[in-house]
């Protein structure tokens, strides 16, 4: 995936002379167009050395968002072992040594339990000043603590080794936790430890290591100028690049100042050249100063590269060369079976096993998604030339050997890069890699140092890349990849030491295309034009991968015999379900499965549901949740806004109105315990932080096995308690670094709960409102709001307030059309038996859980046998009491903040109890946004109808949009599926040709939604000549059938152009400012709903979801005994919360 050595033809022939025109026409025709498809999707291909054209410019200024950038490194403190165990230790006595040891693989294994793939950081730490001070007799404590030291990096130097006290003293330093005992012996039992072994002890040994090495014991003091620049004789002036580097100096290293263009630019024409001999027209020239001393590879079929040095022979830059392939059009160097091999070796999960179709790299593969991880140890301790590393290092050995008073640097570009960078790490050598893959993985299994803290910072290991290039940005993975069809599984991600990179997707407006992973266009288009054309176009920072950066498809595991991956997307493909009989199915594309979150045991499961009816949409993806907390987000799959509905037992029917027909939407079922979302008791949430931590985590997961969802707009929905979820998730992505936050396109919140006193204090109005409010009723809800009001203004209430939680409970307990009877808290239409009044319905509630607990159907949605639970249930009641005892904030805090950045609807069913309409609007009524408090009076109720009838009312302002849905329950899409459709559709302005219903408006004002991606053609001069002749003929001929397709369907155009120029002009309001009432006519005198706040303290908290207002009878408490009468009552036992959906 580096550049290609070979030269493409400069010509294409068509066969002449008695052929027809017909004939000539039809192969000029399929060439271009050839072409044309094959420049459009980037293939694998690596042309000669180009240079752009006189007056070349690139495309500024462009506001979108990069697909990916990078990240802050992450550093965990701990606290330093005990005073008494460390006095102990240091007496010497094996007791001691064995306690310390056991304090070791306790602190090891609570790292690894938290989900840190490394050990995390100790504080620094000494034995007590009774411990020995002298070297020579050291204390068992500081023996065991070194040597626990190397083998927590799987080395196994001899105490008295070169290189192995300052080895041990510069990690101890960084604050680096040792692993266990047992776990480094089997480390040092692997043949890549050995390797190792042998090759650091010998570099170290030699004159070089001992002076120049990060590693080494005294590295050599260089004398540096103020300025940066060495200190050698002036030299006259040479042509570009200039002769003089820029250097700075780390721990007594000479290191190459990359953040300085000239001195990147001469590093990058010398990776360049180490795709061509010296003696080629397209050699990069790089002055008097540097000389190419010895070349190597050249005369074989493996890695190949040049070796530089400047005219003192101070400072050698052994350059080497990344893949060469032969992709489509064929005719790669020699090198490109060598090439794949190492790429398929380094930078793949198992061997290059994506499916049964592809042939592996070794035989590592056990079963399914799992490797022997011994077994890939082994196989890159390979000793031989197709081992593109222990090649390197060899060729490395060499130069050290003529050069032993040199600085070195190590650098290349693609593969060739990464091989430098992990060189860098063995040898402590500065390395520069250019476009080259994620290392990381391939030296956690090489048993490299991954020091974090202090070292890692100062290593002198740097990786160059652009945002558009799909290798270096761990994209270029998945059957939509160019590189999966050249044959590359190149599945890793994550870097090795500080990065330089070039944001050309926001900065240039470059798309994501294989071709921009070439040196020259990097050269010439990227690195030397940077800053130029733009004055505002700083240079990049160095900065350090994220600490969440996970190889894709790759799970951290502790295993010492397995390595556990992410599930693949063929893995979690849903073909079919039991009862999946109607043919509408047929044209759905699900996945469905659990994904491991903190380990293998604590997954979350979802289910993925595809949009394939209206194409014109697929730049959206919608996740939905439901509430509780507990309840499963599968209840708006089976009976909202899914696909699938129930028509009896066993018997699954096609919805009507899914928000399939528009959208992908994603259903997860969290926090932990909640439906197929697995974990101990120990891992529930018990904050809204917490459970929003582990949804985060769930997210990173679900992008690294699903990358091209990358670049969607996301819209979080859903109701109830999702009404507190959703404004915390949507903060945690708002909170991320800006190069790597997702896309948040908006927030669609139903019946949610958001501030817990309003809706208290709701409940008697809503009553009212529905004509079932008796003088003994309200006078007992009076009696409970004034408790709960003195409860509020004597300090900010936790989530759950007791005193409260009862006022709705009153009228559920006592206000029942008969003996026996209650209303149902989710529909006041409908009445239920006690104690469930409403906790049976929908209907189907039934059907659907004994659907979901037959074993075909969980074996059809991926769940794993071991991690199903015993008795699926709809909602836990495990997972409601972890979070009873939160304290956070009510989500309508947060929704200020948020309205500064996306909009937000909140769409409320009319007849609903626990989350009623008036709550809501008292809510919006009294929070101040983007500089006002409520809706302001310019801003006016909507008539909004659906195939003429009356559906609901709609106003919006500033962002916020509120939409009172007719006749609809708690749960609106139950009953208003087809108006929840239209509500999505015009909020996220997704296209509507394929809905089949008339709608007074189709789009909604949304003033902050962010542009979506563009994509733009590669800039002029970006490839051969001949290439883009071809590729502008293709192109041409792609113009004319695009006018005659346009010059068919131009009445369908008229039509769409039409319907876009009504959705940009909004939804139609009422100019008086009307009302429109449940029966489709107006209240002139409607007027936003108030209520004064003014006893109640600003801060105030928020409960938990009003859809668990019912729990087990087990666990219902009371909190005095006034309360505990008024809950239990007369009537026998009522439940003291709602069921959690």
């Amino acid at each position: 995936m580096g550049c290609a050595e070979d030269t493409l033809a400069q010509n294409t022939r068509t066969r002449t002379g008695s052929t027809s025109w017909r004939n000539v026409a039809k192969v000029v025709f399929g060439t271009a167009l050839a072409l044309w498809i094959l420049g459009m999707f980037g293939g694998q291909i690596d042309m000669v050395p180009w240079r752009p054209s006189k007056g070349s410019e690139n495309k500024q200024g462009s506001v979108n968002k990069p697909l990916l950038m990078l990240r802050e490194v992450y550093v965990q403190s701990s606290p330093k072992p005990p005073e008494s165990l460390l006095t102990l230790s240091a007496q010497g006595t094996h007791a001691g040594k064995m306690a310390l040891r056991a304090w070791f693989d306790d602190q090891a294994e609570q790292a690894r339990a938290r989900g840190y793939s490394f050990p995390f950081r100790l504080g620094r730490w000494q034995a007590p000043a009774s411990a020995p001070d002298n070297a020579n007799d050291r204390s068992d404590f500081a023996a065991a603590a070194e040597q626990s030291v190397f083998e927590s990096y799987g080395i196994s130097f001899a105490q008295n080794e070169p290189g192995a006290a300052i080895l041990a003293e510069n990690l101890s330093e960084a604050g680096v936790l040792a692993a266990s005992q047992q776990g480094a012996a089997k480390v040092r039992a692997t043949g890549t430890a050995r390797l190792l072994d042998r090759l650091r002890s010998q570099y170290l040994s030699s004159r070089h290591g001992r002076r120049h090495s990060y590693w080494s014991a005294t590295p050599a003091r260089i004398d540096i100028k103020q300025d940066g620049n060495d200190g050698d004789e002036e030299e006259p002036p040479v042509p570009e690049p200039p002769a003089r580097w820029n250097y700075y100096v780390e721990d007594g290293l000479r290191v190459p100042n990359i953040t300085h263009k000239p001195t990147l630019v001469s590093l990058a024409r010398m990776v360049a050249n180490a795709y061509q001999p010296k003696d080629s027209d397209t050699w990069e020239q790089l002055g008097d100063r540097w000389d190419t001393h010895d070349s190597f590879g050249w005369a074989t079929d493996g890695l190949r590269g040049h070796v530089f040095a400047d005219a003192h022979n101070r400072t050698v830059v052994i350059s080497l060369k990344g893949t060469s392939s032969t992709f489509f059009l064929g005719g790669g160097s020699e090198t490109s079976a060598r090439d794949k091999f190492n790429d398929n070796r380094l930078f793949s999960c198992c061997c290059a096993y994506v499916d049964f179709t592809w042939s592996t790299v070794c035989d590592c593969h056990v079963s399914g998604n799992k490797c022997n991880s011994t077994c890939l140890q082994e196989a890159l301790s390979d000793e031989s030339a197709d081992n593109y590393f222990y090649a390197a290092a060899q060729i490395f050995m060499d130069v050290i050997k003529r050069y032993p008073e040199a600085d070195i640097v190590l650098a290349g570009h693609s593969l060739g890069g990464a091989v430098a960078g992990l060189l860098g790490l063995t040898f402590g050598l500065p390395a520069v890699g250019f476009e080259a893959p994620g290392d990381r993985l391939a030296s956690e299994r090489l048993h490299l140092p991954q020091p974090p803290g202090a070292i890692q910072r100062r290593l002198p290991l740097f990786h160059i890349g652009n945002t558009a290039d799909p290798v270096y940005m761990g994209m270029c993975s998945g059957r939509t990849s160019s590189c999966y069809y050249a044959g590359y599984a190149m599945e890793s991600r994550c870097h090795n030491g500080r990065q330089l990179v070039f944001d050309t997707v926001q900065r240039r407006d470059w798309r994501l295309d294989i071709r921009h992973h070439r040196i020259n266009e990097i050269i010439y288009l990227v690195i030397e034009p940077w800053g130029l054309l733009d004055p505002e176009e700083a240079f990049p920072e160095l900065r350090f991968e994220s600490k969440k950066c996970a190889d894709y498809m790759l799970s951290a595991r502790n295993n010492s015999s397995n390595t556990m991956v992410l599930p693949s997307q063929k893995d979690l493909l849903v073909t079919q379900i039991p009862f999946q009989d109607a043919p509408e199915f047929t044209s759905l594309r699900q996945y469905a499965g659990q994904l491991p979150i903190l380990s293998d045991k604590e997954v979350m499961f979802f289910w993925l549901i595809s949009n394939q009816t209206n194409t014109e949409n697929q730049d959206k993806l919608i996740i939905w949740l439901n509430g509780g907390p507990g309840c499963t987000s599968l209840d708006g799959v089976f009976m909202e806004n899914g696909p699938y509905k129930f028509n009896g037992a066993n018997k699954l029917g096609f919805r009507d109105h899914s928000l399939s027909q528009q959208f992908d939407v994603l259903y997860i079922d969290q926090p932990f315990g909640t439906g197929f979302s697995m974990a101990g008791i120990n891992s529930f949430a018990h904050t809204f932080k917490e459970a929003t931590k582990h949804l985060m985590s769930f997210l990173d997961k679900f992008y690294s096995v699903f990358p091209y969802y990358h670049k969607r707009k996301l819209y979080l929905a859903g109701e109830s308690e999702a009404g507190t979820y959703i404004p915390y998730l949507a903060d945690a992505i708002l909170g991320m670094p800006e190069e790597e936050r997702y896309e948040l396109g908006g927030l669609m919140l139903g019946n949610g709960w958001i501030d817990p006193y309003p809706m208290y204090m709701s409940y008697v109005d809503i009553l009212r409102e529905n004509n079932l409010l008796t003088k003994e009723i309200q006078t007992k809800m009076l009696q409970k709001m004034d408790k709960c009001t003195r409860e509020f203004n004597r300090a900010p209430q936790p989530v759950h307030t007791n005193i409260c939680e009862t006022i709705p409970l009153v009228f559920l307990d006592e206000g029942g059309p008969s003996p026996g009877m209650c209303y149902n808290m989710y529909d006041l239409r409908l009445t239920d038996t006690q104690p469930a009044c409403g906790m049976n319905w929908p209907p189907e509630v039934s059907l659907f859980t004994n659907y979901l607990n037959r074993k075909d159907v969980q074996k059809a949605l991926n769940v794993h046998p071991e991690l199903a639970p015993k008795a699926w249930k709809e909602c836990s009641s495990a997972t409601n009491v972890a979070l009873q005892s939160d304290t956070s904030p009510p989500s309508s805090k947060l929704l200020p903040g948020i309205l500064d950045s996306v909009p937000v609807l909140f769409f409320v069913g009319q007849t609903d109890y626990l989350c009623n309409h008036i709550g809501i609007e008292w809510t919006i009524g009294n929070m101040t946004w983007a500089g006002s408090t409520g809706f302001s009076s310019e801003a006016k109720r909507s008539k909004w109808t659906v195939n003429d009838e009356a559906a609901g009312s709609v106003v919006s302002d500033r962002g916020l949009t509120y939409a009172l849905v007719f006749n609809a329950s708690h749960m609106v899409g139950v009953d208003k599926p087809r108006e929840i459709l239209d509500l999505f559709t015009a909020f996220t302005n997704a296209s509507a040709k394929n809905l089949k219903f008339s709608s007074s408006f189709r789009s909604l004002d949304t003033p902050t939604a962010a542009p979506p991606l563009t994509p733009v053609t590669p800039p002029n001069g970006s490839m051969s000549v001949a290439l883009s002749r071809w590729i502008g003929i293709g192109f041409a001929l792609f113009l004319v059938l695009l006018l005659a397709l346009c010059l068919v369907c131009r009445k369908q155009l008229f039509a769409w152009w039409i319907g876009f120029r009504r959705r940009r002009a909004g939804m139609r309001r009422l100019d008086d400012g009307s009302r429109l009432s449940s029966d489709g006519g107006l209240d002139d005198a409607f007027v936003m709903t108030e209520f004064d706040f003014a006893k109640v303290r600003e801060s105030q908290s928020r409960r938990y979801d009003v859809e668990g207002l019912l729990l087990d009878d087990d666990m219902a408490s009371s909190p005095d005994e006034e309360v505990g009468s008024t809950v239990n009552g007369s009537a026998g036992h009522s439940p003291v919360r709602k069921d959690t959906r």
